[in-house]
């Protein structure tokens, strides 16, 4: 995903790019950081709004997560490039 993004294919990176992914319907798969309930990184109603949209979460963690956290923190594969 990550690369998707930088590339400026199928992907979003930080939470700017996949809020706007989000309002426009665009997520296909989010993936967050599996993270301590009491994290601040992530807004709850991310995931809703993924599959309010048809799309699904998944939870990274380990090194997948710390090269996230690094790169933004979150990350979306949409369902097309613009």
């Amino acid at each position: 995903m990550i690369d998707f993004a930088k590339a400026g294919g199928r992907g979003a990176l930080g939470m700017q790019q996949v809020q706007e992914a989000l309002t426009m319907q665009r997520v296909e798969l989010l993936i967050l950081p599996w993270s301590e309930a009491d994290d601040e990184g992530v807004r709850p109603d991310l995931p809703l709004r993924a599959f309010a949209s048809g799309g699904s979460v998944e939870l990274v963690h380990g090194a997948a997560a710390d090269l996230l956290k690094r790169e933004g923190g979150i990350a979306a594969r949409l369902y097309y490039a613009l």
